[in-house]
């Protein structure tokens, strides 16, 4: 935690500090029974620059990104004060933490994650900055920001995305629809009456710069909480035991869109996933870095505004070695994102 003590006249007698290995301030004179205000939030600055806090916005619905502040009076000369623990953040800001530390790909960038009673979603809420924001539970229903692949997904799109080139929600198209018809009157297809398909999901079909994005993030949860030497990446999504046993107990992934034959510009996110996962997991030579893959859909930004071009773009965008081009190429065909 990073934390500071100040008294009811608003004078600070310690901090802004970091508490120590016991959780502690320091010492600080105050008189007995006076007021004292501690405010803190959960922090943790890396080793290459980047900084990780977390805020409560669920708790308190007026919540405007402030500090935690708890108050309580000094007792006697030399007795200990304690502040209540443990914040509602703590789950949700040592899984967003420790994906930083895994998959640092947005060095040196302040990185936000708020508990909310609002959307899961990566939003520049605070200053602007990147922010990965998570339900918390409701109406006694679980909340996202005990999930830890739901963490590590919004915590991707920041890292992969927001931290690398600024990708605007307007720039990704979630609208494809499985008819023959189009809701963009400069579309050959053009139906006034076509009604695409916006139910974002884990096994829907997207146009290609969606996909991306979200496989993406995706990508970034399995590489964040799986082990490189593995031969198959287990991303598990809650009671679906079909899944598990294809990709965890029979080693395998199928891809949704060569069940599917998706037509040109049209994808799946977790055929992307686990093709990023193959392209960046399995020896070769050289062997690309997490950064590297992390910065592919930067370079490939902007997107042609033809979904049908866009394959050809990404490729040609990027900024490898040669034989990691062909290893992509491969593995986008094997994967069936390659249209």
């Amino acid at each position: 935690m990073l934390a500071r003590v100040k008294n009811d006249e608003g004078a600070t007698l310690w901090g802004w500090a970091p508490l120590d290995f016991n959780g502690c301030t320091g010492e600080f004179n105050g008189a007995a029974g006076a007021l004292v205000f501690l405010e803190r939030y959960d922090w943790a600055y890396l080793a290459d620059g980047a900084g990780v806090a977390s805020y409560d916005c669920w708790s308190d619905p007026s919540c405007s990104f402030e500090k935690k502040t708890d108050v309580f009076p000094l007792g006697p000369g030399g007795e200990t004060a304690f502040a209540p623990q443990p914040e509602p953040t703590t789950a949700m800001f040592w899984a967003t933490t420790f994906s930083s530390f895994r998959r640092p790909l947005a060095g040196g960038a302040p990185l936000y994650s708020v508990l909310t009673t609002g959307n899961t979603v990566a939003r520049r809420d605070i200053g602007n900055w990147p922010t990965a924001n998570y339900r918390g539970a409701m109406d006694d229903k679980p909340g996202s920001d005990s999930r830890k692949f739901t963490l590590a997904h919004e915590w991707g799109h920041l890292q992969t995305i927001l931290a690398t080139t600024d990708i605007a929600m307007g720039d990704i198209d979630y609208g494809y629809s499985p008819e023959t018809c189009s809701d963009d009157p400069s579309d050959p297809d053009y139906d006034p009456d076509c009604m695409p398909s916006m139910d974002h999901t884990i096994d829907s079909l997207e146009y290609q710069p969606a996909a991306s994005v979200e496989g993406f993030a995706q990508w970034y949860t399995i590489s964040t909480w799986n082990d490189e030497s593995q031969a198959q990446a287990a991303y598990v999504v809650a009671g679906s035991l079909l899944f598990f046993s294809d990709v965890l107990l029979e080693d395998q992934y199928v891809p949704l869109c060569s069940e599917q034959s998706c037509p040109d510009g049209v994808a799946n996110e977790m055929d992307w996933a686990f093709a990023l996962w193959e392209y960046q997991a399995r020896q070769m030579d050289p062997d690309p870095t997490p950064l590297q893959v992390g910065g592919m859909l930067g370079s490939a930004h902007p997107w042609p505004a033809d979904p049908a071009s866009f394959w050809d773009h990404f490729v040609a965008s990027l900024l490898l070695d040669q034989s990691l081009i062909d290893a992509w190429t491969g593995i986008g065909g094997a994967f069936a994102i390659d249209h």
